[in-house]
């Protein structure tokens, strides 16, 4: 069993429902992640067999838009400083990002940590193989 790190009760609930959907069996474990004088805070590790491991980690990619596709590029009015851009990543006039990055967006989330965690593993055991 593979445990995915670490979702709050709110992703939880829609996650399951992601999981049902593509047919992955799973098991949840609660973790606490706070106390506080009314209630502790719990969050949630995904289990998953090694045979269902990669199903599930693009399924959880997919969910939290780390897809590997190219981003969708601007046209029209720049809502920052009312500038015409034609097809653009960023504003040339006053610079806003019309595209993100969901890595960058997420840097600090446990799952998007486990992502570049595996990540740099599975390029050290390639580079290994050569």
């Amino acid at each position: 069993m593979i445990c995915i790190p670490r979702f709050t009760q709110a992703e939880i609930e829609e996650l399951v429902v992601l999981l049902k959907g593509f047919e992955i069996p799973y098991e949840l474990k609660g973790v606490s992640s706070g106390v506080s004088r009314f209630r502790g805070t719990k969050d949630y590790l995904i289990g998953v067999s090694n045979e269902y491991f990669p199903k599930a980690l693009e399924a959880l990619k997919f969910y939290y838009g780390f897809v590997d596709s190219s981003y969708e590029r601007f046209t029209g009015t720049c809502p920052a400083c009312q500038a015409e851009v034609v097809d653009v990543e960023e504003c040339s006039s006053c610079g806003l990002a019309f595209v993100t990055d969901p890595y960058e967006l997420m840097a600090d989330h446990p799952f998007c940590i486990f992502l570049k965690k595996l990540e740099a593993q599975t390029e050290a055991s390639s580079k290994e193989f050569y």
